[in-house]
């Protein structure tokens, strides 16, 4: 949670310029999930990576030469930990978030367990900050979501690049937990209101 006078510095430095989850409601649960644009943003890189394989490969396929055997170790081996380090920060930024009222709980994943679970009683604020994203081509903005506890825990829940879906699916989880949620921007000094 910020403190009046403190900068706003987003959970995480990275984002996404499209809708990298979303939000449905059912009775008392809400569950924010990731979005088909999320899975087919990685099976893109994962293309690419086998691409680039089997391109590099066709280059020295029938070489027969100690450095053409080293070149398609090396490539291979490359190829296999860049698919796997994808995987993995896929792995660990793509998760469903879900609050059930029910259970008075927010839970990560797909069920609750009691060391990840958060009451939803101790949910004080939702943040929406916006902040700039810079590429070697450009820039864009981009927004993210996210809550903190009474004990100033803040957890990341929703990435997203179009600001009319995010402040759309802040307003549903704002108003299911009935929370107040605040729009800042990274850099600026924090003013409680």
């Amino acid at each position: 949670m910020f403190k009046t006078g403190e900068e706003i510095i987003p959970i995480s430095l990275g984002g996404a310029s499209y809708n990298d989850a979303k939000l449905n409601v059912k009775g008392s649960t809400l569950r924010i999930s990731p979005s088909f644009k999320s899975y087919l943003f990685e099976f893109y890189l994962q293309v690419l990576t086998w691409a680039a394989f089997f391109f590099m490969i066709s280059i020295v396929w029938g070489d027969q030469s100690s450095g053409a055997n080293t070149f398609i170790k090396v490539v291979t081996i490359f190829c296999i930990a860049f698919s796997l380090i994808v995987r993995f920060i896929f792995s660990r930024i793509r998760k469903s978030h879900n609050f059930d009222k029910k259970l008075n709980a927010y839970y990560p994943r797909t069920s609750p367990n009691s060391k990840t679970a958060i009451k939803l009683s101790e949910i004080k604020k939702l943040h929406l900050i916006s902040k700039e994203i810079y590429s070697s081509n450009k820039s864009y903005t981009c927004f993210e979501l996210s809550f903190c506890t009474l004990d100033g825990l803040r957890v990341l829940i929703m990435n997203h690049g179009d600001r009319y879906e995010i402040t759309k699916a802040a307003q549903v989880l704002s108003d299911f937990l009935g929370v107040r949620c605040e729009e800042l921007k990274k850099g600026q000094i924090y003013q409680e209101v």
